[in-house]
């Protein structure tokens, strides 16, 4: 067995302190958010939830993130290879936009009232099911765009 470099241990070692520091990062801000809630300072309450929650759903931002980085840098070819401007947004990016939305309110929502959040009985399953259905409209989305830009490439 070979043993691991120093740069492949060094990198192991920093991914476990930036880990470790995002998950300190949002324990120290709770407090802050809770004091900022109570205290009726909403948009500064859901400023800093924000920033806690973009460093927790780690695997949906980069989905989300990475599909809109594909369909730019998609555009961009499309347009320095074929030097055409017909590009439209399809039904499924447009309805991706609004389940993107309509989740970010969701999970902001469940934050800002987690009392009322219990009651209605919206916690994990249904959290779950918002989280894949804007996980599976995202790579839909992109696999639409990625089949239109190769079909219309190949076509050229």
């Amino acid at each position: 067995m070979v043993p691991p470099s120093a740069r492949d241990r060094f990198d192991e070692a920093r991914l476990i302190n930036i880990a470790n520091g995002l998950t300190a990062a949002r324990v120290l801000l709770v407090p802050v958010f809770a004091y900022l809630l109570i205290s009726g300072r909403g948009k500064s309450a859901l400023l800093v939830f924000a920033v806690c929650g973009l460093t927790d759903p780690l695997r949906l931002a980069i989905m989300v993130i990475s599909r809109d980085l594909f369909i730019l840098v998609g555009s961009f070819l499309y347009l320095l290879l074929l030097d055409s401007s017909d590009i439209q947004a399809t039904g499924l990016s447009k309805a991706n936009t609004v389940v993107q939305v309509l989740t970010v309110i969701f999970f902001l929502g469940v934050a800002a009232f987690p009392v009322e959040t219990a009651a209605l009985g919206a916690g994990t399953l249904p959290s779950r099911i918002v989280a894949w259905v804007c996980a599976v409209t995202t790579v839909g989305s992109g696999l639409q765009y990625m089949y239109i830009g190769i079909r219309k490439l190949s076509d050229a």
